[in-house]
């Protein structure tokens, strides 16, 4: 911070204004002491930099180094080394699972993503939760909280959404709870905040003192709170542009995600399918069974969406093509979700459209030209439809994140020939310069071929001016992964972030792909450390709702 001045403070109680002490007794006009654990390539510290903004003049070696000091933890080798080149410090590289408590106290706050493979509902996953070995560090840490003398006065947590209704967050909440905290949870996807990527993760806030007592809604303890994004399997509804700081407004419109709204009694039936699926996806254990219901959801309302189109669609309704084109336009089921939304209307729905579904977009929003089906439903673009290049509620395009690269970097790059020419490279997400959505990148990106693993990059080229995903094979050359330092641009890493290239490229997916996504960790920190109010998560306080995980 800034030299002579006192506001706003890190050891101040957000909820009383009133300048505390710090942990163990320590005189909170010192820098803030951070435990860095389970530290990756330094995510919660490059959100640290960003949250406490300490102007360049007098900044450390990275941000805000002058306004906080860190000891970080992580034993991968690859992700240390570009915590190195980083930071200019090394990680310690020894067993979480056995520190002593003489390494965990006196901090203000922790930070940490702990190993997310135990929870993870990906397919192949065994969601063996406390019982993988992977989970002893975080085991051994909630162990330890209620026991230290002088435990961290505040604690900052991130994990996949698969942690919600673990074994591990309860156990996780019960020592909090036991160790004198309180604490508000979160789901929340990156893609609320300006950025074309869909990283839904689940975030907990804790502080040793009641501010959270009567966290989300006036309910008791720890509650989940949503965004209402729409990220992963089970759709959560889209929370639009970050709101600014400030009341929240006496009469919210409810954020809704790009697609088409349809309303109307055979909107009503649908909505009820839609309703019961989710509920049945909810129930059901790994990705593939909740797959197999949307799956299913989407069959069926093809079905109906032919009869309706058959009954009311006709050649004086301004659409080309036959009738039987509107409904094949769907073939591609990968591109297209059913959203029970919005909350507040429950004889309506949302299609909502992934990273690769341009030709459902373009048949829905000619649908939305119309003036509806008579009697039976009306088409409407949801109010945060984007257009090409537009960005969608305050979303930039992927055009803002993408480098110049080197020649030899690009072909390094390029998805091979004999990749794209495979069946399942159809089912692969690709996205566009101009496109303001992409799936999640994880760190088995570049290594297995699936859409749940990120998206892939289509420049267009004298070759291959449009992407025919009927022949793939054609656009090689001009399909290519996103760089490391791209995937860092989109989770909100600072331009000087770097990677050393000197690690081998599967090394360098991995150490990023797992990492956070800062610029939601930032804004939470600023939450958490400065008491900024939610509005800067995008959730105002008469829309925060339950996200029901537990």
């Amino acid at each position: 911070m800034a030299a002579g001045a006192p506001e706003p403070r890190l050891g101040a109680a957000p909820a009383s204004g009133v300048i505390e002490k710090g942990a163990g007794g320590r005189e909170a006009d010192g820098p803030l002491r951070v435990l860095e654990l389970f530290a990756g390539i330094g995510g919660w510290r490059a959100a640290l930099g960003a949250a406490l903004a300490v102007p360049p003049s007098q900044a450390g070696p990275f941000g805000g180094a002058q306004a906080f000091e860190v000891s970080a933890y992580d034993c991968c080798q690859y992700s240390g080394e570009v915590y190195f080149a980083n930071f200019g410090e090394a990680c310690d590289n020894r067993n979480i699972a056995t520190l002593p408590a003489a390494d965990l106290e006196g901090y203000d706050l922790w930070v940490m993503s702990p190993p997310c493979q135990p929870f993870t509902m990906t397919r192949g996953s065994k969601q063996r939760d406390l019982a993988d070995n992977r989970c002893k560090a975080l085991d051994h840490l909630c162990d330890m909280l209620p026991r230290l003398l002088r435990p961290p006065r505040r604690i900052a947590f991130e994990n996949v959404k698969g942690f919600c209704g673990s074994a591990a967050r309860d156990k996780l909440r019960a020592s909090l709870a036991d160790a004198g905290f309180t604490c508000k949870e979160y789901l929340l996807d990156l893609a609320g905040f300006g950025t074309p990527n869909h990283r839904m993760r689940y975030y907990l806030l804790a502080e040793r003192s009641g501010r959270f007592a009567n966290a989300a809604c006036g309910g008791p303890g720890c509650d989940v709170v949503s965004s209402q994004l729409v990220g992963g399997g089970v759709a959560d509804g889209d929370g639009g542009s970050p709101r600014s700081s400030g009341p929240a407004p006496q009469a919210p419109q409810e954020g809704l995600p790009p697609g088409v709204l349809v309303r109307g009694p055979w909107a009503a039936l649908r909505r009820a399918e839609i309703d019961a699926s989710h509920d049945e996806a909810r129930a059901a254990q790994g990705r593939e069974a909740k797959e197999a219901c949307f799956r299913r959801l989407r069959e069926r309302f093809l079905a109906e969406f032919r009869v309706l189109v058959a009954s009311h669609l006709g050649a004086g309704d301004g659409l080309a093509g036959d009738q039987e084109s509107l409904a094949t336009a769907f073939a591609d089921v990968d591109a297209w979700k059913l959203l029970p939304l919005p909350h507040s209307d429950p004889a309506a729905f949302i299609v909502a459209f992934g990273g690769n579904g341009a030709g459902s977009q373009e048949l829905l929003e000619s649908l939305a030209r119309v003036k509806g089906t008579p009697g039976a439903a009306e088409w409407l673009c949801s109010t945060t439809l984007a257009r090409r290049g537009s960005g969608l509620g305050g979303r930039q395009p992927l055009l803002e994140y993408i480098e110049d690269l080197p020649a030899a970097e690009r072909k390094e790059l390029e998805v091979p020939r004999e990749i794209l020419g495979k069946p399942f490279a159809q089912g692969l997400s690709y996205a566009q310069p101009h496109d303001v959505r992409t799936f999640c990148f994880t760190g088995h990106y570049g290594k297995v071929w699936h859409k749940s693993s990120g998206s892939l990059l289509f420049q267009s080229a004298p070759w291959a001016p449009r992407l025919d995903k009927t022949a793939l094979a054609r656009a090689h050359g001009a399909v290519r992964l996103f760089s490391p330092k791209e995937i860092l641009n989109v989770l909100g890493f600072p331009a000087s972030f770097v990677v050393p290239p000197s690690l081998q490229l599967r090394h360098r997916y991995k150490a990023v792909g797992n990492s956070i996504a800062v610029t939601v960790a930032a804004r939470l920190l600023r939450v958490l450390l400065l008491g900024e109010d939610e509005t800067c998560l995008g959730l105002p306080r008469c829309e925060l709702e339950r996200a029901g995980c537990g």
